[in-house]
């Protein structure tokens, strides 16, 4: 019994298609907000790379400035230069460098 090639080769053409499911669309992630979130859903926002660092402590940065004036919160944000100099004070008054705060308690 042979077949036409007229009649079979459509079916082969419209098969694909038939079976063929749409992928359903992945929605985008929602944005990460730090309101009532968990130390548990920052460490998942960053371990998927949904969030960096650097934008965790910028959108903490933002909800201080929020309320700062509300609150009275305050916020200071110091420079590099001012960073170095309280790190190298803190690191002299471990190892008993110099006449520190603390050497001066002891």
């Amino acid at each position: 019994m042979k077949r036409p090639l007229a009649l079979v080769l459509p079916l082969f053409l419209l098969a694909p298609a038939v079976q063929a499911k749409p992928k359903p669309k992945k929605a985008p992630p929602t944005p990460f907000t730090v309101v009532e979130a968990t130390i548990t859903d920052m460490q998942k926002a960053l371990a998927e790379k949904r969030l960096t660092s650097r934008q965790l402590v910028e959108l903490y940065l933002q909800r201080i400035a929020t309320y700062e004036d509300k609150l009275g919160a305050a916020i200071t944000v110091l420079s590099r230069t001012q960073r170095e100099q309280l790190i190298h004070r803190a690191w002299s008054a471990v190892r008993g460098v110099g006449r520190s705060a603390l050497a001066e308690r002891e």
